[in-house]
């Protein structure tokens, strides 16, 4: 059975680098062996507020939450691709995230026996890349990095997963974006081949 790919990008520029690198990877998987989905994230149908209703009952009964939620749990490896828009993610991908990653899929808690509340994460063993495009200088902090590496990948549990941050990128050549489709190829290809 062929492995799962799970691509979203988040631009709504069908023409972005996003939107190429989405494509690249998804080919370059695809060329591993993998079945690969890559879309859009305005593909996903999901309004991107999080009610305080869902939020209480930390359970979304919207049918595209659940296809998301889904489809992660199908896939071996998820990509997300998405500009660095004031240090962040776009909107429609942070409300995604808020909406698809909730507390009973992608982690939850529980209490010890010293009455000490402890997360658990959901999603040990889903392989994850997320890459950052970026116009910020190699030396200029992405706060976007930490949120994925600590605040997402880590609570979850996904991994092995990585960020990889394309510094500079309105000022690159076609040569370095070249050169940023085969890292991202690479990483993609080696988290898939990866047993953890």
């Amino acid at each position: 059975m062929k492995q799962q790919v799970m691509i979203l990008t988040a631009n709504p520029d069908e023409r972005s680098f996003s939107r190429v690198l989405g494509e690249e990877i998804g080919g370059a998987l695809r060329d591993a062996g993998a079945e690969v989905s890559v879309r859009d994230v305005a593909q996903c149908g999901i309004d991107p507020s999080l009610t305080a209703e869902e939020a209480r009952r930390r359970f979304s009964f919207d049918e595209n939450v659940q296809t998301e939620q889904q489809r992660i749990v199908d896939s071996t490896l998820l990509v997300w691709i998405h500009p660095d828009w004031w240090g962040g993610m776009p909107a429609a991908l942070k409300g995604w995230i808020d909406r698809v990653l909730q507390p009973g899929f992608a982690f939850s808690f529980e209490e010890d026996e010293a009455g000490r509340i402890l997360r658990l994460p959901l999603l040990k063993g889903k392989r994850a890349l997320a890459v950052i495009t970026s116009d910020a200088g190699t030396e200029e902090p992405v706060p976007a990095v930490d949120i994925w590496q600590q605040r997402i990948f880590s609570y979850c549990g996904f991994g092995p997963a990585e960020v990889m941050l394309l510094p500079e990128l309105k000022e690159s050549a076609y040569a370095e974006r070249t050169a940023f489709i085969e890292a991202c190829g690479e990483t993609a290809r080696r988290l898939l081949a990866d047993e953890g």
